[in-house]
């Protein structure tokens, strides 16, 4: 005879356990960054999401700039008005 396991109770007690110990892995918030920003902090925002280095991400914006302006110039403005900043999520 074979136990079934509840799958949900599972999941929920996985959920709680994560929480409990602090590991915010679970649920990453985008945001722009107050701490990591040159103009209005979309790419130091992206860095921490992706868990990336921000000068990486800011030398591919700007070979990219360099190739597209007005398409990554859009892009950033809109990012810049879409995106909460740090401090109204935390």
């Amino acid at each position: 005879m074979v136990n079934k396991v509840d799958i949900s109770a599972v999941c929920v007690y996985t959920i709680k356990y994560l929480k409990k110990e602090g590991n915010d892995t679970l649920m990453k918030k985008l945001y722009r960054s107050n701490t990591q920003r040159m103009i209005a902090g979309v790419l130091g925002g992206l860095a921490e999401y992706f868990n990336v280095d921000v000068t990486i991400l800011r030398l591919v914006f700007v070979v990219l700039f360099i190739m597209s302006f007005f398409t990554l110039s859009l892009i950033y403005l809109a990012a810049a008005i879409i995106i909460p900043a740090e401090r109204d999520v935390y």
